[in-house]
């Protein structure tokens, strides 16, 4: 990964760990510069920022990076059974508002990555579902 992002010519990288313990010096990359933190009240901040946000596929992440327009790749844990993120990351790439890829496959994506390919995020209507349902009902 160090390598990709030194060819990628990549300067400084936020680094939201959660509440994952691992090897700090493990992720520190001498030419970049790393914030590495746990927790952030305000990570619509580093969103931001970032000319880039790679992320789990929660929905909530997704849609603030979205919302912000900024070029997400999200990377979606393909060990777990049931995965509710896998669905929407393939939902939202079909759509080309961002780039789903897997552990294994970051580095060849992040490689492959063009800006060019992603569409600007619309935001849906939340009235479209109330008045699909009164209709449905009869109200309409």
């Amino acid at each position: 990964m160090a390598q990709v992002l030194r060819e990628l010519k990549c300067q400084r990288i936020h680094l939201q760990t959660g509440s994952y313990e691992g090897n700090n010096s493990s992720s520190e990359i001498p030419e970049i510069q790393t914030n590495k933190f746990q927790y952030t009240s305000d990570i619509g901040q580093f969103i931001a920022e970032s000319d880039l946000v790679i992320s789990h596929a929660g929905a909530g992440t997704c849609i603030e990076v979205l919302e912000q327009s900024k070029p997400l790749i999200v990377v979606v844990n393909d060990s777990l059974m049931h995965n509710h993120q896998t669905e929407l990351a393939e939902k939202l790439a079909s759509e080309n508002v961002l780039i789903s890829c897997t552990p294994s496959t970051l580095c060849r994506t992040l490689r492959q990555f063009n800006l060019n390919k992603l569409k600007k995020y619309e935001k849906g209507d939340p009235n479209n579902f109330i008045r699909e349902l009164d209709k449905l009902v009869g109200f309409v």
